[in-house]
């Protein structure tokens, strides 16, 4: 990536993953291992922030280990996509505030300002998550906010200051591409309306119910009795906690663009009630029994997807992923001449960068020269022979049936069969 190249374009989001990304690759070099490192470092980075929060020790340290197993947040910590990074953020954001609101150190601001930069430079969610955020407090604290707004403009102002510089770097390509800046937001927000209109990746109000249900049950049913028992209380710090789950919960289940990895922003707040719960509400053994069971299938849930089949697309967290396929393709053909011929080819791109490769649409030029062809369309071609047909891509469409819950629960085996997106290996003949 070189940096005049880059120009911010709302469907790949914010800039801050390209330009991080590419600095760990300059420093350690390109290849799979190296392009997880970054969701790894904020996926740790996520879990020492908590211990920093101010809450009771045992709580700090559920909800450390519980994020350390987690299904979802473990899986999308060694993914790259910008929703672990993004959930690091937001937790800082929560945890600047409320230390500004603890201790009045007025360092905090441009820090907490700086953040809220980086978060949007990140992904265009950020913006949801300011919502969420800011109306919390309008509809809480009016009157505290418009008076704390208007004996701190200085503040403000000095703030915006290094938020604003961020903002611009990231979003001008460093000053390659000024114009950029001045419309990313207005551009970023006109892309996701649409997407919301017409609904590319949609799916039922209740898309992400299924999926923390499956992946994270002890949270999902912990989180929605410690709603009720803190709003009974009147916990402030608590309510603020309700509000951001259900917000998000609401928010995210209307929008027309649904996909698993999303679902970390609804299971961040719900994860800290659902131990502030655990931890602070005066349980009978049974409850504690049935938090344990749950946690347990969490932990073999977190196994299977993490570690036993991380690319099955019977997972709901694999969503239209790489087949297994690929990387046993890109093996072979590795040293050779090749051609593909197909408007679908991602992820041939990265897996063969430093090949000789050449891309084509859909028809074999007749100057074609190449040991191998890879070809969406299966066809007959002078000189070649078929070696093998795999799969690209596959999806799963869940054929729900009652007879295949226990073998589904415990080896996602049953309730129908993945989809695939088939290309085709040729070989030139003799060679």
């Amino acid at each position: 990536l070189h940096i005049e190249n880059y120009v911010y374009d709302p469907a790949y989001h914010g800039p801050f993953l390209y330009y991080s990304t590419n600095l760990i690759f300059k420093i350690f070099g390109t290849s799979d291992f190296t392009a997880r490192i970054l969701p790894v470092i904020f996926g740790i980075l996520l879990i020492a922030l908590v211990l920093l929060m101010r809450m009771e020790w045992r709580t700090k340290a559920l909800i450390s280990l519980y994020l350390s197993i987690s299904p979802v947040f473990l899986y999308y910590s060694r993914f790259l996509r910008n929703d672990i990074i993004m959930a690091f953020w937001t937790l800082l954001i929560y945890f600047l505030a409320t230390e500004y609101l603890e201790r009045g150190n007025r360092i905090l601001i441009p820090a907490l300002f700086s953040v809220v930069s980086l978060s949007i430079c990140t992904k265009e969610n950020a913006l949801i998550t300011l919502f969420i955020f800011i109306s919390f407090l309008l509809l809480r604290y009016p009157l505290e906010v418009l008076r704390w707004v208007r004996e701190n403009g200085k503040l403000i102002a000095i703030s915006l200051l290094p938020a604003l510089l961020i903002y611009f770097l990231f979003f001008s390509s460093f000053l390659a591409h000024p114009e950029r800046a001045i419309t990313a937001i207005p551009d970023s927000l006109s892309h996701w309306f649409e997407m919301h209109r017409i609904q590319r990746l949609g799916g039922p109000f209740y898309f992400y119910f299924p999926i923390i249900l499956l992946y994270e049950s002890p949270v999902l049913i912990f989180s929605i009795l410690g709603c009720i028992h803190f709003y009974r209380e009147r916990d402030e710090r608590m309510l603020f906690f309700i509000y951001w789950f259900l917000s998000s919960f609401l928010i995210y289940s209307y929008l027309g663009e649904k996909v698993p990895w999303l679902s970390i922003h609804i299971l961040l707040p719900a994860i800290f009630i659902a131990f502030e719960f655990l931890t602070r509400a005066s349980l009978r053994k049974s409850f504690l029994l049935i938090f344990i069971i749950l946690l347990s299938y969490t932990l073999y849930s977190s196994v299977l997807v993490n570690y036993v089949h991380p690319a099955n697309p019977k997972e709901p967290l694999v969503y239209v992923q790489t087949s297994v396929d690929v990387p046993e393709v890109v093996k072979e053909v590795k040293g050779k001449k090749i051609a593909i011929i197909s408007d679908d080819y991602w992820p041939f791109p990265w897996y063969l960068r430093d090949e000789r490769v050449s891309y084509w649409s859909r028809t074999v030029p007749r100057s074609v020269d190449a040991d191998y062809i890879i070809a969406k369309e299966e066809m007959e071609i002078a000189g070649y022979e078929k070696v093998r047909d795999f799969r690209l891509r596959e999806w799963w469409i869940p054929e729900p049936r009652v007879e295949d819950l226990p073998s589904y629960l415990l080896n996602r085996e049953g309730m129908g069969e993945p989809g695939a997106l088939w290309l085709h290996l040729y070989k030139r003949s003799g060679a």
